[in-house]
């Protein structure tokens, strides 16, 4: 743990799990499945929605977390004390990841099967 005069940052080392690495395998398959089957483009994009949820997940999460924070403290303070710049990053992971992933499955479909 590094101590600063205001701060305190304390770093972890990262562990892999062979579980969660199997269930994001299964979203993206199941997503995949869903995508190649879907009819209209709303199917298309829900399919995509499903295969992103892994990164869309945590945005989700610190949206709400900040959101329930600043709304029972802005009461007291007057103003809002987070800003949401934290959920940005998993966003803009989550959107970039979702920009590749409808190129290459709109590739892929109209690839000849046999």
């Amino acid at each position: 743990v590094l101590r600063l005069p205001h701060a305190s940052i304390t770093t972890k080392p990262l562990a892999l799990n062979p579980l969660w690495l199997v269930g994001v395998a299964l979203i993206n398959a199941s997503g995949t499945w869903l995508f190649l089957y879907a009819q209209t483009w709303a199917g298309k994009l829900l399919s995509i929605i499903v295969i992103v949820l892994p990164a869309l997940l945590p945005a989700l999460f610190v949206f709400l977390a900040i959101g329930i924070t600043n709304l029972l403290y802005s009461q007291a303070v007057g103003a809002p004390i987070y800003n949401y710049h934290l959920a940005s990053l998993p966003l803009i992971a989550a959107g970039l990841w979702m920009a590749c992933l409808w190129a290459a499955l709109t590739k892929f479909r109209h690839l000849p099967v046999g």
